[in-house]
């Protein structure tokens, strides 16, 4: 058998080898340490060599002049562009280059300007919603302009953008464009560039070219890509379209071959398999986090975590994985810690909620401070919303909020799920909504939370894979964990969020406090004839005929959210124009209704609210049908 080390030498041979067909291919280097792109693709690179010069700092940060750069594409970049109310308007002209621009498809937005713009794409009450500006503490948004270009051309003018004499560079909005050119979703504080090369195309055979002028100065420009189903990147000067230059599929197989054998011998393969198993690892999260790079929310001590909670003095609540307590910043701000104490799949849910709360910024979704790994201890440090959880208005001895209060909570819920689904860079599925998870701040503004249940997709999957159920039980869908009723989707959430409402609304009290032999499984029938015949609802505090209306749409819109068949439920964002319409517009859904198993009202013990095994679906199933007898 070959010894460990003479493969070693092999391999280290092969590279050199190949070493030395790279540097005969372009002499530039394509590597950043730690970065979370690695190796950045041609023709990008970090020395006077490369095509398109990038910065890399010793944190392992990627930089297009002080800007970091999120991702790059074969037509772009994505750069963060994070709001900052100081910022002088030139910082913009760095973001103009020998070989890059803004696109037209952008929103920037600048504070103090001297005229106001009407030509921006994104209506500034959106703009508003995703992000906070330094006078929000006012109530007010201060005075930040925005502008966009022409979508027909294919970047920003300069020129254009500077004549508005502003004096600050406040953030900016990405999107993407339909066909039709309406916007379809976008991202806020990040700026895409276009790129390109100088001069005339010099593409591979089999490569398509995009000819390219430079917004500068009008000089010729390209871009090349591989046509549809061949690999590559389509440049002469690198792999071109179809096999990489230099390297054999005999050479990459012998690779793979020794990787594998090096990798058992030195104890990794086990890791490996770990890793493809969804297993994590201290190592793993610390790797995690730092990949996250300037994006990251603050991270803190554990010492400063008992500091600031005076030692976990004052409780605020119990939640599915761990205690929550109040805690003041340095700086007076209060906030909520969420201190973990069970973790599902060795830290997953740590990762979860950092990695789909770091990633948000909306009104309606809970600001993430920052958060403790240290060691076994971790923590998550949350904004403190003043009046505390949903469920504390629905049930116990305070008093019930007003119908139209109880309804702009609902529409806040349903536009902040819909960013989750549809406007963040990545799809993002909650599927644990219900009151407890649902704060309220001073006024009454909804702010969903806990996150540690969530799944990352890309926005063009319709389902997503999940291991046995996910949830709480009275608020799940049916095919979270009944696979017959198809996989589950971001149609999840809308079921989830359909239960919420009616319990809202009063209609499942009401429900139980009529006929306790009744099983709450088959309230969505009760209330469905109701609805049908026309009569009053009978659910308290309704008073007036507009509070009647009220919550006649909010159970109508609950009804179509909790249809059996994902198919037949409405999107979030449908769920947002039916609440927004009105109510004579709104038609009876089928008579095609699931619950999930009955629940006690106020259970959010770990035990409630988790990541299901299949004998607790069992339970499940032996408890509906208890109901059912």
């Amino acid at each position: 058998m070959i010894k460990s080390q003479n493969l070693l030498i092999v391999l280290i041979l092969i590279s050199f080898s190949l070493s030395i067909i790279s540097q005969k291919l372009i002499n530039c280097t394509h590597s950043c340490p730690g970065a979370q792109i690695n190796p950045v693709p041609y023709p990008f690179g970090f020395s006077s060599g490369c095509q398109i010069q990038l910065n890399c700092t010793s944190d392992g940060s990627i930089l297009i002049g002080e800007f970091p750069v999120q991702q790059i594409n074969p037509d772009g970049l994505t750069v963060s562009l994070p709001a900052m109310c100081g910022r002088p308007l030139d910082a913009l002209s760095h973001l103009y280059g020998e070989h890059y621009a803004p696109m037209s498809t952008n929103g920037i937005l600048m504070k103090n300007c001297t005229e106001q713009t009407k030509n921006c794409m994104f209506p500034m009450t959106t703009v508003q919603t995703h992000l906070k500006t330094c006078s929000d503490t006012l109530g007010t948004y201060g005075n930040v302009s925005c502008y966009s270009g022409d979508v027909t051309s294919m970047f920003l003018e300069y020129e254009n953008v500077t004549r508005m004499g502003c004096r600050y560079l406040f953030s900016g909005v990405a999107s993407e464009i339909s066909g039709d050119s309406k916007v379809v979703s976008i991202d806020a504080q990040v700026i895409k560039l276009g790129w390109w090369l100088k001069g005339s195309c010099d593409c591979s055979h089999d490569a398509d070219c995009t000819n390219i002028l430079s917004p500068l100065d009008g000089s010729d420009g390209y871009r090349c890509r591989c046509k549809s189903g061949i690999d590559g990147d389509g440049y002469k000067a690198s792999s071109g379209c179809g096999e990489v230059k230099g390297l054999s599929s005999g050479i990459i197989g012998i690779m793979l071959m020794l990787f594998v054998i090096i990798c058992r011998k030195k104890r990794l393969w086990e890791n490996l398999v770990a890793l493809r198993l969804g297993t994590t690892t201290n190592h793993d999260i610390e790797i995690f986090i730092r990949n996250f790079g300037h994006i990251a929310p603050k991270r803190f001590k554990y010492s400063e975590i008992k500091k600031m909670t005076n030692s976990f003095y004052e409780k605020l609540g119990q939640g599915g994985y761990g205690s929550v307590y109040k805690g003041q910043m340095p700086d007076g701000q209060l906030v909520a810690v969420k201190l973990l104490t069970k973790a599902i799949g060795n830290g997953q849910d740590f990762i979860n909620e950092v990695a789909s709360i770091g990633r948000t910024s909306h009104v309606n979704i809970v600001t993430l401070i920052g958060f403790c790994f240290d060691g076994k201890k971790r923590a998550l440090v949350y904004m403190l919303m003043s009046k505390g959880s949903l469920d504390k208005f629905l049930h116990g001895d305070i008093c019930r909020l007003e119908w139209n209060t109880l309804f702009q909570i609902a529409k806040g819920i349903a536009r902040g799920l819909e960013y989750l689904h549809q406007h963040c860079n990545t799809r993002i599925i909650h599927f644990d909504i219900k009151p407890h998870n649902i704060l309220l701040d001073e006024d009454f503004v909804p702010k969903i939370s806990d996150f540690g249940l969530a799944k990352l997709c890309k926005r063009k999957e319709s389902l997503v894979s999940v291991t046995g159920a996910r949830g709480t039980a009275g608020y799940m869908a049916p095919e979270v964990f009944f696979k017959s009723f198809g996989g589950a989707s971001h149609k999840s959430d809308v079921y989830s969020y359909g239960m919420m409402v009616l319990e809202m609304t009063g209609a499942r009290k009401k429900n139980k406090s009529n006929d306790t032999s009744m099983s709450e499984a088959y309230f969505p029938d009760w209330i469905y004839k109701e609805v049908e015949s026309g009569d009053n609802l009978g659910v308290d505090g309704v008073t007036t005929e507009e509070e009647e209306e009220l919550a006649r749409k909010l159970v109508m819109v609950s009804l179509w959210c909790i249809q059996s068949d994902p198919l037949d439920r409405p999107s979030i964002s449908k769920v947002v124009e039916m609440l927004e319409g009105s109510f004579q517009s709104l038609k009876v859904p089928p008579r095609r209704f699931w619950s999930s198993p009955a629940r006690h009202t106020q259970d959010n013990s770990p035990s409630a609210t988790q990541n299901l095994s299949s004998e607790g679906i069992l339970k499940m199933q032996a408890t509906e049908e208890e109901l059912s007898s």
